[in-house]
């Protein structure tokens, strides 16, 4: 595919590298309920929330950039409000279900009495410090996937400023400024003895994902910036691949809350993440444009709010579980996440049209290579978190 016919489609690739980290999330939380092999298999599923990052960072990040030059109450007004228009029906909907039917949630009464004692950090996008200052078992299963929703919120309040007064050439300097200092940053803290559970579930120290998001955005708004992409991307991704392998069996470390992992598994499944989403956007090969992988991409969202809630269900009603725990909970939890996507999600995404970001758009001049704003829009639009 040409720059110049890549530069006006939209990429389906792009929801289907979304239905594979979903696919990977629920994979996990799913075996953590099997024993011997099954739980090996889906050992590394939770490695999909680290391309969530990239792929959001790099969605979100491209769409301020292509409207910086907006009057501010367009610029942030427009973001806030579609951003809040994104996230909140379904979080709000999720949140009062699990408040008022317990029973139905697949909640104890214990669980129940720690939801309501922690629902402050919930509705303030704190589940992730609520995890780095209590642990674990400060959050009920049904809720702790809700870090690193809160992780993303914490970034995108500061990002849209910094991203406002730079260019894209000024956000891909930055970004790859973050990637080294977070990465320093997280040897630091865990040769320090900084608990590894902590390291993981907070925004500084998992900004380096966001990081890569970033630059994958930058770049493609800049001159050259596909060719650079394409040349730096197959190395990278053997590389990092290598170094992931290394960790994985030399350490016998595949779980996030180890310290070769954290220290050396974390940049390499970063760089990882973001040679994916860089296929999906230069190439958007066929593997990732399947139907069936596309629509679970497109309901994501709700999917991750409601598959552990799902799964909690699915082990009250049915005690003993096998392998096949693993396509039912996929099934059980598409019931939740239709009825979201359809009833809860679309009707308020249909609004996000008071809530523009730009002007209306006008003819402009754009570097040889890049890709025009108004093309980008287009392209990225369905795709946004």
């Amino acid at each position: 595919m040409s720059d110049a016919e890549w530069q006006r489609r939209h990429i389906p690739a792009l929801d289907g590298i979304r239905g594979i980290a979903i696919l990977a999330v629920v994979l996990f939380h799913s075996t953590r309920h099997l024993e011997g092999g099954w739980q090996i298999v889906g050992n590394c599923g939770w490695m999909g929330v680290d391309l969530f990052f990239v792929l959001s960072s790099f969605l979100i990040t491209g769409i301020l950039l292509d409207a910086r030059a907006a009057p501010s109450r367009l610029y942030y007004g427009g973001f806030f409000g579609r951003r809040v228009l994104r996230i909140a029906p379904a979080f709000v909907v999720f949140m009062v279900a699990l408040a008022g039917a317990p029973a139905l949630t697949g909640q104890s009464t214990a669980d129940h009495v720690l939801l309501i004692e922690h629902q402050a950090w919930y509705w303030t996008f704190l589940t992730n410090a609520l995890v780095a200052s209590f642990g674990w078992g400060a959050v009920i299963p049904q809720t702790a996937p809700l870090w690193s929703l809160a992780v993303e919120e914490q970034f995108y309040l500061v990002w849209p400023p910094v991203v406002r007064r730079l260019s894209a050439r000024g956000i891909l300097r930055l970004g790859l400024t973050l990637i080294v200092l977070v990465g320093v940053a997280r040897i630091v803290l865990a040769r320090q003895g900084v608990d590894m559970n902590t390291l993981y579930v907070s925004m500084p120290t998992r900004a380096d994902l966001l990081a890569w998001g970033a630059v994958l955005a930058a770049l493609i708004r800049l001159p050259n910036g596909l060719a650079i992409i394409r040349r730096f991307l197959w190395p990278a991704l053997l590389g990092a691949s290598l170094v992931l392998f290394v960790v994985v069996v030399q350490f016998r470390s595949t779980y996030f809350a180890t310290s070769k992992m954290v220290m050396a598994g974390y940049p390499a499944i970063a760089v990882v993440a973001a040679c994916m989403v860089a296929i999906a956007i230069v190439y958007n090969p066929a593997a990732l444009r399947f139907s069936w992988l596309t629509g679970i991409g497109k309901v994501s969202y709700a999917l991750y709010l409601w598959h552990v809630t799902a799964i909690g269900v699915l082990l009250r009603l049915l005690g003993h579980v096998g392998p096949w725990l693993i396509p039912l909970a996929l099934a059980f939890s598409l019931l939740p996440t239709l009825l979201s996507w359809y009833f809860i999600e679309q009707p308020a995404l249909s609004l996000t049209r008071f809530a523009p970001m730009r002007p209306e758009a006008r003819d402009e001049l754009v570097p040889n290579g890049a890709m025009p704003a108004e093309d980008l829009s287009t392209a990225f639009a369905e795709t946004e978190t």
